[in-house]
């Protein structure tokens, strides 16, 4: 508006030549430009017109102008009260009060009165109320007209009023979270609307925990310190779980475990009678954090086995449950390595042959029990060459993770290279020399084999092992005097 009025054409005026200053204050100020006074001289003699749009304008500015600082003023920006508290959050039985102490502090020098207000920003509308600090109910306040303030405090210039903020949290709302803003507004005088606010300018807002007065949570890893679940007849698996006090006061635990089946030993390390400190402690630790140990017995079968867990308060009776998984495996028996004494053996033209000796190594990576209730023991290991076999050995036991050598001699009948193979556990419904020999039920009876290639080589000698004696023989001697020469030089040489 004030655009156009400005661009609108003005009537031509007249501008008498001064002969000397003017003595008038509103021709002798200069002009923006930095000109004589002539703007002056046209500013007044802009024409009734003119003069009332620009009024009606600048009357606009006012108003808007005045509405703005209004509006800043209401927003709290100005308001010389500063609110603060004791604590940010709390921690609350549930069916008790939550206390926090306000303090309204006054920047000002004149008194000013704030009414209070609550402002649920989530969780439950809870019952709530300000008292004094000793309990009783805020003091009657009127503003300036008669009426009651609601939740009026009356702060006097440069000091400040403490008093308390009770939240009443009711049964059943254990676990509920509550955060709430609060403010004051000053209730009459030239700051009339300004929210009070802490002194970095953010609004007060509190948070309260309802939580549990007794209660008890079990918490059981996912998996062993192994990183799985799998547990073994015989041997010990650790694995972790947590007892946690969720409850706010300090509470007596018993844990009892009901293992799956009898001759299972389960050892918590949790002793009869362990105290845990609640939330009420900021100090002390509110869990006991254990490792038990996880036997089966010798004859458990391969599977799945559930563990439970029951803990339970000695005085509230609060419990918490939980369970876990363990599995069995069945046996894995594996031919883990197959080496020979030799690097490759001799025959003559007359068939005299060099001993070898093939050595096999069985490794159980699985359970040592299978699902017939057959024990890893006795476990055969065949040995063939050129796919025939030379003879059987047998392994007494092999539990889980153990590892065993079975050795068989072998002289070769004719040179050139050999496949030697070794098999264990290939009875498989074969039937045995011996009531032990059975076949056992593995998870995996693909890796129950290992090939390997013999060089046999066929030498002119009579006697070859004559000339390899000699030969070492000599080898033998001349490595002595070398290192008796060696020893009398440094001798001599001291």
């Amino acid at each position: 508006m004030l655009a156009d009025l400005l661009d609108s054409p003005m009537p031509a005026v007249p501008v008498p030549r001064h002969q000397g200053p003017d003595t008038r204050t509103s021709r002798n100020n200069p002009t923006s430009d930095g000109g004589s006074g002539n703007g002056a001289h046209l500013a007044v003699n802009l024409g009734p017109r003119r003069s009332t749009a620009i009024a009606a304008v600048l009357a606009v500015a006012v108003l808007l102008l005045t509405g703005y600082a209004l509006l800043e003023m209401s927003s709290g920006a100005t308001s010389p009260v500063v609110i603060s508290s004791d604590k940010s959050s709390l921690d609350v039985v549930e069916g008790r009060e939550a206390l926090f102490e306000i303090t309204l502090t006054n920047t000002g020098e004149t008194s000013q009165t704030v009414q209070m207000s609550a402002d649920w920003l989530s969780g439950s509308p809870w019952e709530w109320n300000f008292t004094q600090i000793g309990g009783a109910p805020l003091d009657e306040v009127r503003d300036t007209s008669g009426q009651l303030v609601h939740n009026g405090i009356v702060v006097p210039g440069d000091g400040s009023v403490s008093f308390h903020f009770v939240v009443q949290v009711p049964m059943g709302e254990a676990d509920v979270t509550s955060r709430i803003t609060l403010a004051g507004i000053d209730n009459y005088g030239s700051y009339a609307g300004n929210v009070t606010r802490q002194d970095d300018g953010t609004d007060l807002t509190l948070t309260i925990n309802a939580v549990h007065g007794l209660s008890v949570a079990l918490e059981l890893d996912a998996a062993s310190q192994s990183g799985n679940t799998l547990a073994y007849q015989e041997q010990s698996t650790a694995w972790g779980y947590t007892v946690r006090n969720e409850g706010y006061y300090l509470d007596t635990y018993n844990l009892e475990v009901i293992p799956p089946a009898a001759g299972w030993s389960i050892e918590t390390g949790f002793a009869p009678g362990t105290e845990i400190e609640g939330l009420q402690s900021d100090a002390a630790p509110h869990t006991f954090e254990g490792l038990m140990a996880i036997t089966p017995p010798a004859n458990a079968r391969p599977g799945n086995y559930d563990i439970h867990f029951d803990v339970s308060s000695i005085y509230s009776g609060v419990s918490d449950t939980g369970t876990i998984t363990v599995t069995i495996p069945a046996p894995d028996l594996q031919v883990t390595a197959l080496t020979f004494s030799h690097a490759a053996v001799w025959i003559t033209s007359k068939g005299d042959t060099q001993t070898v000796q093939i050595y096999a190594t069985v490794t159980n990576t699985g359970g040592s029990v299978d699902a017939n209730d057959h024990r890893i023991e006795y476990v055969d290991v065949w040995f063939l060459v050129d796919e025939i076999t030379i003879g059987i050995q047998y392994i007494d036991a092999l539990p889980h993770g153990e590892s065993a050598i079975a050795v068989m001699e072998f002289q070769p009948h004719d040179d050139g290279m050999l496949q030697v193979q070794v098999l264990v556990d290939t009875w498989n419904n074969q039937g045995g020399e011996n009531p032990e020999d059975v076949s056992l039920q593995e998870s995996n009876e693909a890796n129950n084999e290992a090939n390997a290639k013999l060089r046999v080589i066929r030498v002119r000698a009579n006697s070859p092992s004559f000339y390899l004696g000699f030969t070492a023989l000599v080898v033998a001697v001349l490595g002595a005097v070398t290192l008796s020469a060696y020893h009398r030089r440094r001798e001599g040489g001291e």
